[in-house]
C-alpha cells in the first residue's frame, strides 16, 4: 500500500511516502512549502497522486502535547484528541509526554509528575513515516477530512 503521510501540527512540517512499511522519502521543511514537497516526494517515488491507498506513533508509550497556542494543548484523553489547558491535563505519575508543547510546558508537566525527554530528543519532533504506520482501515481516501479539535487560526482571523 502506497501512502503519503504529512504533518504540519508544529513549525517543522514533515511529510513522508512510504510503501508497504518502507520510506521511500521524507522531507521536513514548513507547511508553506507542504505542497512543494509531497510533489518532490510523488516524483522521487516514481508515483502519482492516484497511485496512492490513504493518508505519536514515533515514541510508542508516550503522550503526544503539542502547543495549541493561546496557552492551550493538543493531546490526548482517553484515547480522544482534545484541545485543553496545560494544568487541566491529568496525568499518572511517570507518564513520558513528548510534543513542542511537553517541551514548552516542562516545567508544569514535571510538577504534576510527567516525564519529560530531554528538548533535543528526537521523539519531540512528528515525523510523517511514523504516521503512515498508522493508516489502515480508512476507506476511501476521497472520505478522508480533517478533524479540527478548534476553529484553524487562519479562520478566526477572516471571521473576527
Amino acid at each position: 500500500m502506497l501512502t503519503l503521510a504529512f504533518d504540519t501540527a508544529t513549525e517543522v512540517a514533515t511529510s513522508a511516502l512510504v510503501d508497504d512499511g518502507e520510506v521511500l522519502g521524507e522531507r521536513a521543511s514548513r507547511a508553506s512549502t507542504l505542497l512543494e514537497d509531497v510533489d518532490a516526494l510523488l516524483r522521487q517515488g516514481g508515483a502519482h497522486q492516484h497511485d496512492l491507498d490513504a493518508l505519536a506513533t514515533g515514541a510508542p508509550g508516550a503522550l503526544p502535547v503539542v502547543d495549541a497556542r493561546r496557552r492551550e494543548i493538543f493531546t490526548l484523553v482517553d484515547g480522544s484528541p482534545v484541545v485543553l489547558a496545560p494544568a487541566d491535563l491529568e496525568l499518572a505519575a511517570g507518564t513520558v509526554c513528548v510534543g513542542d508543547g511537553a517541551r514548552r510546558y516542562r516545567e508544569l508537566l514535571e510538577g504534576m509528575g510527567a516525564v519529560i525527554p530531554p528538548d533535543g530528543d528526537e521523539r519531540h519532533l512528528p515525523r510523517a513515516r511514523f504516521h503512515a504506520l498508522l493508516a489502515h482501515d480508512f476507506g476511501s481516501v476521497e472520505e478522508i477530512e480533517p478533524l479540527y479539535l478548534r476553529v484553524p487560526d487562519a479562520d478566526r482571523s477572516v471571521a473576527g
